[in-house]
């Protein structure tokens, strides 16, 4: 499994994409507090933790959703979480799409349909691991 892309959607609906090659490797730079760590806890959030440990801050305050996309040999898996409401602290909400090439959806499209449970269970199952 590698990672393809990670988007975030504003509450207005625009969307930040931030995409990696799949071949090779990947080298993040930039500024300090510029949203570098924010990364792999976006990451963890997408793949099945109901604890959003986004640092507080813009990406907090202004993201909507986030999303990764998954790349897989066979295909990928795009999972998309809504920043946890009232400025909770997790949410077990998860949307759940799988395919050879997904398309990303428009804000308006982004929907609720599974959990963090299904989350786990479908990339542990793809990844060949319990």
């Amino acid at each position: 499994m590698k990672i393809k892309s990670i988007h975030i959607y504003s509450h207005d609906g625009q969307r930040r994409d931030l995409l990696f090659k799949i071949a090779g490797l990947n080298i993040i730079t930039g500024r300090s507090s510029t949203g570098k760590s924010a990364l792999s806890e976006i990451i963890e959030y997408c793949m099945g933790r109901p604890e959003f440990n986004v640092p507080e801050g813009v990406i907090r305050d202004k993201v909507a959703w986030f999303a990764v996309i998954y790349q897989f040999n066979d295909g990928q898996v795009m999972v998309a979480k809504p920043t946890p409401r009232g400025g909770g602290a997790s949410c077990s909400t998860a949307m759940l799409r799988s395919g050879t090439e997904l398309q990303l959806p428009a804000f308006g499209e982004l929907v609720e349909n599974t959990d963090d449970e299904t989350v786990i269970s479908l990339l542990s199952l793809r990844l060949g691991i319990p």
